[in-house]
């Protein structure tokens, strides 16, 4: 809680719903999509022992609807 006594919002939670989301489709086509942690999170996808950076969650998409997925 904060000061006022409201739980406080985080910033990054948008975010992360996202790609909790994008992750869950990603899983869906057999593919698992990872996140660093640190000040730059980076983006990854992993299938086979292949990986492919991403560099931002539009990229995920944009790749996501490659492989068959997010429609």
């Amino acid at each position: 809680m904060n000061k006022t006594g409201h739980d406080a919002v985080s910033s990054t939670a948008p975010a992360d719903k996202d790609f909790r989301t994008l992750q869950a489709q990603f899983a869906l086509k057999g593919h698992q999509l990872h996140r660093t942690e640190g000040a730059k999170p980076e983006l990854f996808c992993t299938r086979w022992r292949l990986v492919k950076h991403l560099d931002d969650l539009d990229h995920a998409r944009r790749f996501l609807e490659q492989i068959g997925g997010g429609q």
